[in-house]
């Protein structure tokens, strides 16, 4: 009976010190402002989103964040500061999957390892969507097609990432369609939409939230997207699928992670913060209507990152896509 006692009072034991200890997180971190790494330039999707929940946090708590955008080189370079950071919650990643789920298949050796990183929060999962310049007379993704095969030449498509997940749905549709596909990479989305605006590059894959503005004012195209049912904000725009590639079917995300070796306290309190500004009218006013906002903790995440990569390694395989 002793015994039994002792084990009740060690567990109520147990919980104080975890309830204090959170609580002594709350109260002494952040000290100073908050650094968020994120891969892609000003002005996409990423940045605008990440700027938007420091906006949030700044006027609900007063947490200062500040972006710093590291660009270029796949988002290798901005995922190794994020593992040379101290793991004490003032540096942490803004990173969508690519990094995680397609790049460690694609490049094996690439100087970072997935275990470095402590998954935090899942902003949110949408569609990839296909726009093209006005120039290209098509207004599905089978138009599109019969348009490239009457050209007799590469089908050139603008991507944020080589090895992301527009690259390789690009690759699935060439697979698919057979036609020869040629991804164009670019330091975000800004620069590779200016080149469709101008027409010197014909089409792109990216988010619904880069062409839809556009697409609205009739500036660009939007033909086809990886939902499984029409969009409501574009309803006229059909799915791969309806276009008949049904293998067409990816989905983006992104979320923040943290350096491993993070303390929990610090990883929860981070989580409870963007999933508060998540949840708030500022920050889902500016989400396009498109993106399902996920809100995962670390584990649930790790575990969503563990089948997103079992799905890009199947279409890498299929697709014979390469980074060398």
């Amino acid at each position: 009976m002793k015994q039994y006692f002792l084990k009740i009072l060690l567990v109520f034991f147990g919980l104080g010190i975890a309830s204090h200890g959170s609580a002594r997180a709350s109260e002494t971190y952040p000290k100073r402002p908050i650094t968020v790494i994120v891969p892609y330039s000003a002005g996409g999707i990423s940045d605008s989103i990440v700027r938007s929940v420091a906006e949030e946090l700044h006027r609900t708590h007063g947490i200062t964040i500040v972006v710093e955008n590291r660009t270029g080189g796949n988002t290798v370079p901005a995922a190794l500061a994020l593992t040379r950071a101290k793991p004490d919650g003032y540096t942490v990643g803004w990173f969508a999957g690519a990094t995680f789920s397609t790049i460690p298949i694609l490049a094996p050796d690439i100087p970072y390892k997935i275990e470095e990183f402590q998954p935090v929060f899942l902003g949110f999962q949408g569609p990839l969507v296909l726009a093209v310049g006005n120039a290209v007379p098509a207004s599905n993704v089978k138009e599109y097609v019969e348009w490239v095969k009457s050209e007799g030449n590469p089908a050139f498509i603008g991507v944020t990432a080589t090895g992301g997940s527009g690259h390789l749905m690009a690759a699935q549709l060439g697979l698919e369609a057979q036609i020869p596909i040629e991804a164009v990479a670019y330091r975000g989305a800004p620069p590779a939409i200016t080149e469709v605006l101008g027409g010197q590059l014909p089409a792109m894959f990216d988010v619904l939230d880069t062409f839809h503005k556009l697409h609205a004012a009739e500036k660009i195209k939007i033909i086809g997207h990886t939902a499984k049912s029409r969009l409501p904000i574009i309803p006229e725009v059909m799915t791969f699928e309806e276009s008949g590639f049904p293998d067409v079917s990816g989905q983006f995300w992104q979320g923040l992670f943290a350096p491993t070796g993070t303390p929990s306290e610090i990883v929860n309190f981070l989580h409870m913060r963007f999933k508060e500004a998540f949840d708030s009218p500022t920050v889902r006013s500016r989400l396009s209507p498109d993106l399902e906002v996920m809100g995962l903790d670390g584990k649930a995440f790790s575990d969503y990152i563990t089948r997103d990569r079992d799905y890009w390694r199947s279409v890498i395989h299929s697709t014979n896509v390469s980074v060398r």
